[in-house]
């Protein structure tokens, strides 16, 4: 105080003052002898999780240096994150916010939507009707946007509230590497750990569905994407296709969601080398393939965090796609598209297990046809 400072408190963890000490009298105090050390007010930061530092945003969108002003929200928060997958379990510790409270704002369960398959839940609704598949019947008379019979579907495929409902894992898991908020011992946080997430369920508890769910769930995301400030949907799920992605209907409905501002992330695949462990090209399916969408790719980084020594993780699809059409005289034109746009963290990466209402991990052994689309790691 005589040097012409400041002493704010004494500590009892360390026989030490926080002060502030004009520069010039430091030399003086630093030669008493009844002055260990004295060291900086440095900065002190979150230890960042493997996700923030393998993907950069340590050190661009979150770190201090960064002007605020620059990045107002490098959270997530304020956006809405829709997932096409199997399910998002609501009150998973890494899903939910500061205040303990769910953000997961909305979950629709597609599946419950009657099918052609053998899996078929013949008993559910087809468009809100509660008819299954059924000849001579046309339920979309009566829908339209606004119509009491959308209005009675919506309801019908309304799950929030429920406990349990990711009996798979897949959604949960990919939605805490999106979104997820860091764990207790270890940092798992995601990439914006503060967004709201809209859960729209197309994947049953074996991680099989149908393109026609697929289509009814992002028609349902394209409808309440301004109504809840969904501003991105991820579709972590395949199908295998033919058809060139000027006519695919995942790929013209992922066109659409595009089209009325909602950015679409896609994974490219697993599906990068073959039986025989060989390199295998043309391997993206269907919706990766749709140039509008972002499609992403997995990198290994060897156990590090360094992009630079990062490769492509040879499971990971490759393009150029392999989709097409053919001419008037029969030949094929794939459509050559290359994908995917970019590749990210893609194994060894750490993330929610879905469990049941009393926590314990829900397990089953199953042998199951190739389905019609599945989800992809």
């Amino acid at each position: 105080m005589a040097s012409g400072g400041s002493v704010f408190y004494k500590y009892l963890s360390v026989s030490g003052l926080p002060t502030m000490v004009p520069l010039d009298k430091i030399p003086t105090l630093a030669a008493r002898s009844d002055v260990a050390s004295i060291s900086a007010d440095r900065v002190t930061t979150k230890t960042y999780s493997a996700v923030e530092l393998m993907t950069g945003i340590s050190t661009t969108l979150r770190s201090p240096f960064v002007a605020k002003s620059k990045t107002p929200s490098a959270d997530g928060t304020g956006v809405g994150i829709a997932f096409l997958d199997s399910g998002l379990m609501p009150n998973h510790q890494a899903l939910l916010d500061a205040k303990g409270q769910s953000r997961v704002v909305k979950s629709i369960d597609v599946t419950v939507l009657a099918t052609s398959s053998s899996h078929a839940n013949t008993s559910g609704p087809q468009n809100g009707n509660g008819g299954s598949w059924a000849p001579g019947q046309d339920y979309t008379i009566s829908y339209f946007p606004g119509s009491s019979t959308e209005k009675a579907m919506d309801q019908s495929l309304d799950s929030s509230g429920n406990r349990f409902i990711d009996g798979f894992g897949h959604g949960t898991h990919v939605a805490t590497i999106a979104s997820g908020r860091g764990g207790r011992s270890v940092d798992t946080s995601g990439v914006a750990p503060g967004a709201s997430l809209y859960d729209v369920r197309v994947l049953d508890a074996f991680g099989q569905g149908h393109i026609s769910k697929a289509l009814a769930g992002i028609d349902w995301v394209i409808h309440h994407a301004r109504e809840y400030g969904i501003k991105v949907l991820n579709i972590s799920l395949a199908s295998d296709s033919t058809e060139s992605y000027t006519t695919d209907p995942m790929c013209r409905a992922v066109r659409s969601a595009v089209a009325s501002g909602i950015t679409v992330v896609v994974a490219a695949g697993n599906y990068g080398v073959n039986a025989s462990g060989q390199k295998m090209y043309g391997t993206i399916g269907s919706p990766g393939n749709e140039p509008s969408a972002i499609t992403v790719g997995s990198a290994n980084l060897h156990g590090g965090v360094l992009r630079s020594a990062a490769t492509v993780n040879l499971f990971s699809s490759r393009g150029p796609t392999r989709g097409g059409a053919r001419d008037a005289m029969g030949a094929r034109m794939p459509d050559n598209v290359l994908k995917p746009d970019l590749v990210a963290p893609g194994n060894r990466i750490l993330g929610a297990l879905s469990t049941d209402d009393s926590g314990k991990v829900l397990s089953t052994i199953l042998t199951c046809p190739l389905p019609p689309y599945q989800s992809l790691g």
